[in-house]
């Protein structure tokens, strides 16, 4: 059998073969409106909802304002409307169109769309299988960041926090955090030294919308991605509302705040500034072992985003964010204002930072159908940690340019996407271990250049492949190439089956993505054998394949949809972070065994117009060759199972509640695995007229938590300390409070 990357070329040139000039095989009649919706100056409409009748499905035009909808035979009038743009009706000749949505004014009615997607749904229109979760989908968990974001996603894990630093790990087809992607707009962006703390760094009511892409990205988002990417799509300076505020509290002694306020919006774009703040004010320690479940700390947080239509198609977008994220954990004794004299184990960290991130780009007159973009993004970043009488700090500087043009081809549909890619990198890391010893410095330049480019091609009704590949040299790890693959298949019946393949590489930053680790007394070893290269390790590369089915039906008494979802990845070389060995943690690179496999599947019903329901199941196996031998991925559960309830009884009420199964998980230094058990969620809330929100839950509902959380939590300054192993909950039942004003 060839490898996976040959495999994937070989089927490119196949599929390619049948594209060039003449007549091609699987060409058939196919009737499809292609088109943009725009507003009277010229800019993009977003998620404008059109659909034929009779017959016709409803579909949406995506963040160019772009769309493309199958024809029915006998259909002749086209619905069009957005929220805050008067409907319109329109009866098409052609087979492109050019659409201005007119603002409502005056006593200009919105128009309300009943054919909406349900929040939270599978995207049907994406190539990729594509998880959509917007505002509301948010507003039923108690959400304050992006990793807190996935209280009703049964598809995403998100691992427990730990009691030092209360991070969480966002993980995706059974693979580590680190192989999910991450980006803003899709504009990708790197964890970098921020590690876990990134999603923590993104509060969840600055949000509009989160995309999941489950499976290998396309060769257009980057070299990595070998899980998939996450992308965050912020509230718009120039069309969200006046003023938006959401305060948050729970019985933890945490408090939030935050804060959207467009200050300046026109007919040509605007600017909005985005302020968040919060602090967790109590010491807690329930299994009164003498050290805290999670950490003191607080958060300053805030960002200025700006869109300007410049005209003849043209955009600009800026955006520019700085925060201060500060933690104290571990002794309840410990005084983050006095670390030297401290004989247990206390924590401290702090991370900070800067981002400016700007996009440019242009449609071309003459056409509707031809752009090019440059995004770009600078910055700083600082993460210092000092666990124990460990010390850490990492600190990067940064520049992305990648300049992207897009044109469709003929009128079938077909297009091609093509760019470039420059990054360069400035990382200083620094490791002090308990014990004294000199400074371990790594200082760290980066530099990386490349091309990718991308073709989407309709190859008969309902058949859309998209083939890429990436090409880049990297001034540590030479040339690279990353092939992608990605088929979406409609029958007649609105079945969707999709299929995602390709290669991916992954660039080690040991430090930075295992910190957690760092958590304990343990000596760290660094087996590296390549001095020429970071760390002495080699980078990671594996491959992806991962395919699903989808569909939506009707039964009564409502409508409802199913995915099945499978898949299989292979890391052909793989960084290990190794803990198995008692008072070690080792980096080291393994060969050829990094494997993770599994299905899951989730059901989506509505009974009634008050009441949607969702089941699902998720089985997922991890692997990796440790130097102890082939084991599964420590603290990750192979079985997962989920049951959620959303009720609208009327007047502004809506009572949602979740149940989560754990199944167990291999605790790392043996055999030993944690008990299975259950999480259940539940949340009330009140809104007014669409102005106000006040919401009560209760998380853990039955009260369930792990009781030992740290191992040996007397010998702080031993090789024994741990305070890494967290499987489950650290507290019992947790009570919160939300308000929420929209003006």
């Amino acid at each position: 059998m060839l490898p996976l990357p040959r495999l994937i070329l070989t089927i490119q040139g196949f599929l390619l073969a049948f594209l060039l000039p003449g007549k091609t095989v699987f060409a058939q009649p196919e009737r499809t409106l292609r088109g943009i919706v725009r507003n009277p100056e010229g800019n993009a409409v977003e998620n404008a909802v059109l659909i034929f009748q009779p017959g016709g499905q409803p579909g949406w035009s995506d963040a160019n304002g772009k769309f493309r909808l199958a024809w029915p035979p006998k259909a002749e009038m086209l619905l069009i409307g957005a929220s805050g743009y008067l409907r319109d009706t329109l009866f098409p000749k052609e087979d492109s169109l050019s659409i201005i949505l007119i603002p409502i004014s005056g006593t200009g009615k919105e128009v309300t769309v009943t054919e909406n997607k349900n929040p939270g749904q599978i995207d049907f229109r994406n190539a990729s299988l594509n998880l959509q979760i917007d505002r509301t989908e948010m507003r039923k968990a108690a959400c304050c960041n992006l990793s807190e974001s996935f209280e009703t996603s049964p598809l995403v894990d998100v691992s427990f926090p730990d009691p030092v630093s209360g991070i969480r790990q966002i993980q995706l087809m059974g693979l580590s955090g680190k192989y999910t992607g991450y980006s803003v707009e899709n504009q990708l962006v790197k964890q970098g030294t921020a590690g876990s703390y990134y999603a923590s760094l993104i509060p969840g009511p600055w949000l509009q919308s989160i995309q999941v892409q489950k499976g290998i990205a396309p060769a257009a988002a980057g070299p990595g991605l070998l899980a998939g990417q996450i992308n965050s799509n912020y509230l718009k300076a120039d069309t969200s509302d006046k003023l938006i505020l959401n305060q948050f509290a729970s019985q933890m002694g945490r408090l939030e705040s935050n804060l959207v306020l467009p200050i300046r919006k026109s007919t040509a774009g605007g600017t909005a500034l985005f302020l968040h703040g919060n602090a967790s004010l109590m010491n807690m320690d329930v299994n009164q072992d003498g050290y805290r479940e999670l950490p003191l700390g607080r958060q300053i947080n805030g960002m200025l985003r700006s869109h300007h239509a410049m005209g003849s198609g043209g955009v600009l977008q800026l955006s520019l964010q700085t925060y201060l994220d500060e933690r104290t954990g571990g002794d309840l004794k410990f005084n983050d204002r006095n670390p030297a004299g401290f004989n247990g184990f206390g924590f401290f960290s702090r991370v900070s930072g800067m981002e400016l991130n700007g996009k440019a780009g242009k449609v071309f007159s003459g056409t509707e159908y031809l752009s090019a973009g440059i995004p770009w993004s600078a910055g700083w970043r600082q993460n210092e940690q000092l666990p124990g009488r460990n010390q850490l700090q990492l600190e990067e500087k940064w520049l992305h340019i990648d300049p992207v043009f897009q044109a469709d081809i003929g009128k079938k549909g077909n297009g091609i996407k093509a760019g470039l890619n420059y990054s360069a990198r400035q990382r200083q890391e620094k490791l002090r271990q308990a014990g004294g010893g000199p400074m371990r410095q790594f200082n760290i330049e980066e530099q990386s250049a490349g091309i990718f480019a991308e073709g989407s091609f309709i190859l008969f009704p309902g058949f859309l492949l998209i083939a890429g590949n990436r090409i880049e040299h990297h001034n540590y790890y030479g040339w690279r190439y990353s092939p992608r693959l990605h088929i979406r298949f409609e029958n007649t019946n609105g079945a969707v089956f999709r299929l995602a393949a390709g290669r991916s590489w992954h660039d080690p930053e040991i430090f930075a993505e295992n910190l957690t680790y760092f958590y304990s007394g343990r000596v760290v070893e660094i087996i590296g054998k390549q001095n020429n290269l970071p760390y002495g390790l080699a980078p990671e590369s594996g491959e992806s394949m991962n395919f699903s089915l989808t569909q939506n039906y009707r039964i009564l008494p409502g409508k409802g949809s199913i995915l099945l979802e499978g898949f299989a990845n292979r890391i052909s070389r793989q960084v290990i972070a190794d803990a198995e060995t008692p008072g070690k943690l080792q980096f080291y690179n393994a060969e050829n065994y990094g494997r993770s496999g599994g299905f899951a599947v989730q059901l989506d019903q509505k009974a009634g117009r008050k009441t949607s329901v969702r089941l699902a199941y998720r089985y997922a196996e991890s692997w990796s060759a440790f130097a102890k031998g082939k084991l599964s991925q420590p603290l990750w559960s192979f079985h997962r199972a989920f049951a959620f309830i959303d009720f609208l009884p009327g007047r502004g009420y809506a009572i949602n509640g979740g149940i989560q199964f754990h199944g167990q998980k291999r605790l790392y230094g043996g055999n030993e695995k944690s008990p299975a058990f259950p999480l259940i969620n539940i949340q009330l809330s009140k809104e007014w007229k669409k102005h106000y929100e006040v919401s009560a839950g209760m998380e853990n509902l039955l009260g369930y938590r792990q009781k030992v959380l740290i191992n040996a939590p007397d010998q702080a300054l031993s090789t024994e300390f741990d305070a890494a192993r967290v499987w489950g909950p650290a507290f019992g039942r947790m009570l919160y409070l939300n308000f929420r004003l929209v003006l």
